[in-house]
């Protein structure tokens, strides 16, 4: 847990000097070198977990690793909260 929220952290600060904090840290963008996966996540499954508020971190062959999904900690889609993405909250956050 430690080394991937750590990978976050970086992923983060490296979205927000290159894009801005306007941009979601979400993506192939958003790439996660040095973290293990050991369960491999599919479209599907992703799929399930993202309306529920949940960022996957999905592994692809031609991007590696990367952070799948920008939703905040309100991000389920039952909730329907206008902050439910990162980037918004962010970005208010910052003005």
């Amino acid at each position: 847990m430690g080394l991937t929220a750590g990978a976050l952290a970086g992923m983060f600060a490296r979205i927000d000097t290159t894009y801005g904090i306007w941009k979601a840290p979400a993506g192939i963008d958003a790439s996660l070198n040095g973290v293990f996966l050991p369960i491999k996540l599919t479209e599907t499954q992703s799929g399930v977990l993202n309306p529920l508020g949940i960022n996957a971190i999905r592994d692809f062959p031609q991007y590696g690793n990367v952070a799948w999904g920008a939703r905040a900690l309100h991000g389920a889609d039952q909730q329907a909260s206008e902050w439910k993405y990162i980037p918004i909250r962010r970005t208010a956050l910052f003005h």
